[in-house]
């Protein structure tokens, strides 16, 4: 049996460890390596002015990354923002991009932290956050290509070539880092329609949508509308009229 390597806990009491020795910690070299990032573009990029930010890794569909204000408390009262980004695109986008998303949700904190106002509430893009990736390096653009609107609900972003964000992440690179751990399924449309979450990511605007569980049905008489799966079978009882849905989603069935 092997050795078990043991941890303290606050208290200075040691308890047996779930980490033996020689054994990968892929939660540790996870996260590692975006704090290691997040430190050095929090360095080159931001004049080490950001705080730590609580960084987790999230599926959420069509998003790349998020930056949500605020929202982790401790138990002693301090606030941390959280900077979320989604491992499903880690290995699809690749390591150089994988950064942008996150030095992108990083420009969202230094808009928080450091303009009138703070980050919109509806996560609006706006010229204050557009202009400082510009600087950065990241040019703010709708398409994901030059020539997209800056500014928006929804903005994503291209990295500029031989800019501030490309150099400090190719001094990184020559440093030997790499992201380690990513989502071992692969997105079938990865590249398709990049665009920016509303908290300050970057979504997929070709997803393919999931099938409507209630449709709205009608009746042809009164106009009254009831909404049900598409296979229900409705009834307008004062007209004694059967409810139809729209004509692209014709349930199966008759109404009685």
């Amino acid at each position: 049996m092997s050795e078990t390597a043991t941890v303290a806990d606050r208290t200075g009491a040691v308890s047996p460890s779930i980490v033996r020795p020689n054994e990968i910690q892929p939660t540790v070299e996870a996260y590692s390596d975006f704090l290691t990032a997040f430190g050095w573009f929090n360095d080159t990029l931001f004049n080490g002015a950001l705080s730590q930010p609580l960084i987790t890794l999230a599926r959420k569909p069509r998003m790349l990354g998020a930056f949500c204000p605020n929202r982790f408390k401790s138990q002693t009262g301090e606030l941390c923002h959280e900077i979320i980004l989604n491992p499903f695109y880690l290995r699809q986008k690749g390591d150089l991009d994988t950064l942008s998303t996150l030095v992108h949700e990083m420009a969202h904190q230094w808009r928080e932290d450091f303009c009138p106002g703070g980050t919109p509430s509806n996560g609006y893009h706006d010229a204050l956050w557009a202009t400082r990736m510009e600087e950065i390096g990241l040019i703010p653009s709708v398409t994901g290509a030059p020539g997209g609107r800056r500014v928006g609900p929804k903005v994503s972003h291209f990295i500029e070539a031989g800019g501030p964000f490309e150099q400090a992440a190719q001094r990184l690179f020559a440093t030997g880092f790499s992201i380690r751990w990513a989502d071992r399924v692969e997105a079938d449309t990865a590249e398709a329609g990049l665009r920016s979450s509303s908290r300050g990511g970057s979504r997929r605007s070709g997803a393919r949508k999931k099938p409507k569980d209630r449709v709205k049905f009608s009746c042809p008489k009164c106009r009254q509308n009831a909404w049900a799966r598409p296979s229900a079978l409705l009834k307008c009882t004062p007209c004694d009229a059967p409810l139809v849905p729209p004509e692209n989603e014709t349930p199966t069935g008759e109404a009685p």
